[in-house]
This record gives structure tokens, sequence and C-alpha cells, in this order.
């Protein structure tokens, strides 16, 4: 009867490590070879969600800026902006910086040669703008004091933000660049 555990034991073991030994080739996993096509749509979806998500946010900070009227509202706006400090990703000036050497240059095709410079300024110094308008929370005069200023800015905001970096007419470039300037000349 031992004799017949043991063999039993020995059968159902080498039947395991015979199986087991079968599935470790089907289950290894090959690496993931990322093409061109497929980082190139990578970048470009995370650009425009980051860019539009950016613009996004610096219009919800002006129109909290614009109908602020309470201290209340002061203290929101003041987290608002905080939070926006600290969650500022720098995928948008990162992009052109890791494209692999391999592959052609991803930036050239996810924002219009034209474009490139404005559209990472305007980034940058919205950036700028709103770390420094964090000062101008405490009081609501200093606030208002900058209605104007406020106001433009977002009417520049918006008219740039519909525009398809990627595919961008003569037009649309013209408009953007004119609009990303204006918003410079404001803010600096």
């Amino acid at each position: 009867m031992n004799y017949k555990k043991y063999t039993l034991f020995l059968i159902l073991s080498i039947f395991v490590a015979f199986i087991s030994g079968c599935n470790k080739h089907t289950n290894e996993i090959e690496p993931v070879s990322v093409t061109e096509s497929h980082y190139y749509s990578l970048m470009h979806s995370v650009f425009n969600f980051e860019y539009h998500n950016k613009l996004w946010e610096y219009q919800n900070v002006v129109e909290h800026a614009l109908k602020a009227e309470t201290a209340l509202d002061l203290s929101y706006l003041h987290g608002l902006l905080e939070g926006y400090t600290y969650d500022n990703a720098q995928i948008i000036l990162l992009i052109n910086s890791t494209n692999k050497p391999n592959m052609p240059q991803t930036f050239d095709k996810i924002v219009v040669t034209e474009l490139q410079e404005s559209a990472v300024t305007v980034i940058v110094e919205l950036n700028e703008y709103l770390k420094n308008l964090v000062k101008e929370t405490e009081e609501i005069e200093s606030l208002k004091s900058r209605h104007e200023e406020l106001m433009t800015i977002s009417e520049l905001l918006d008219e740039i933000s519909y525009i398809e970096l990627d595919k961008a007419t003569k037009d649309q470039i013209e408009i953007y660049k004119v609009n990303s300037q204006k918003i410079m000349d404001i803010i600096n």
C-alpha cells in the first residue's frame, strides 16, 4: 500500500512538473516593441490632454478670480492656485526632449513648427503668472485691480484654446501668434 502511494505521488509529481514546464514557455511575455506610430499616438494624446487641460485650468482660475467678492471666495481661489502650482505637469516641455533618436521629431508632428515656440511660451508664462497671482488673493481690492487684465486674458485664452495645434491653418497660426503675444504683453 505504501508502495502504491509513493508511485502515485511520483507519477503526480512528474505530471505536475511536466505541465508546469509546458506552461512556463507559453506564459512568458514578450517585450512590447513601441513602434513609431504607437509612440506618436501616445505623445499626441498626452500632449493634447495636458495642453488643453492647462488652458482649461487657466480659464477656471481666471473666472474664479473675476467672480471673487468675499473672503471665502479669496480662500477658494487661493486653494485653486496652490493646487494648480503643485499639479504643474511639464509634459509639454519634456516631449521634445524625450524623442528617441531612432524616431522622427514627434513634437513636429504634434504642433506645427510655426506654433511650437508660442505654445510652449504661453504655458510657461501663464504658469508663472498664476504663481504670482497667489499674492493677490489676500485682498479683494488688489484682485479687483487686475479685473480688466484678467478679462482680457480670459478672452484671449478662449480664442487660442480651440485651435488644433497639429492642424492649424495659416490664418489660425496668425491668430494664435497674435493672441499669444497679447497674453505675453499683459502678463509680463
